[in-house]
């Protein structure tokens, strides 16, 4: 054998591991721990695979901005349409309960759902929906402060109930609630109405899941 051919480099190993599990987006923490390790490697034996070591180190990066990317993007952009973390204050104290169903699409007639708002057709615009009704079980008025808390939790649960994509143009939404106050619990209505309401244009078609 000729003495040339055999003293040839090789390619490092560690190096291609390194770029095809920085490909993969599940293992590219992965790639840029090997392909940190390969260069490292090569600097002192003179292997070959410098450019797949930082090709693994380079995808881990590419898939980190797109993790950035979709998180904005995505995940964010879900919570700021329907995951608001503060309870709404909206009661109602009236004689009876809202004469409201789940699904029912509304004008609102304002800022919240009232006695005044109007059932219209999904298929037309509308400032809202309702996705959930809760009726807290008998007992005595748990008071104010607990007893928002129980209702928001229980709208909270509700989100599941909602569809995404929004049905185009998606404008964007809250999540709110309309719960009964002291006066009307001891009257015996104890419902809590949870909907959606679009803070910016109008719904168009139903957000709930079929």
């Amino acid at each position: 054998m000729d003495q040339s051919q055999a003293a040839q480099p090789k390619t490092s190993g560690l190096a291609i591991a390194a770029l095809v599990t920085g490909l993969l987006g599940c293992l590219s923490v992965v790639g840029l721990v090997l392909g940190i390790v390969a260069l490292f490697r090569i600097r002192r034996t003179g292997d070959k695979g410098r450019n797949l070591a930082i090709g693994g180190i380079v995808a881990f990066a590419a898939w980190t901005v797109l993790f950035v990317v979709l998180a904005s993007f995505g995940v964010l952009r879900f919570s700021a349409y329907v995951g608001l973390d503060r309870q709404p204050e909206s009661s109602v104290s009236g004689a009876g309960p809202l004469p409201f169903r789940v699904g029912q699409c509304l004008d609102l007639r304002g800022e919240e759902l009232r006695y005044e708002s109007v059932v219209l057709a999904c298929d037309s615009p509308h400032d809202g929906q309702i996705v959930h009704r809760y009726d807290a079980p008998p007992g005595l008025y748990p008071g104010d402060q607990a007893f928002k808390a129980q209702a928001w939790d229980e709208c909270q649960r509700a989100k599941v109930k909602i569809r995404l994509p929004l049905p185009p143009p998606p404008p964007r939404i809250t999540l709110s609630m309309r719960y009964t106050t002291e006066g009307a619990w001891a009257a015996g209505f104890r419902h809590v109405f949870c909907y959606v309401k679009a803070t910016d244009g109008k719904l168009n078609g139903s957000i709930l899941k079929e």
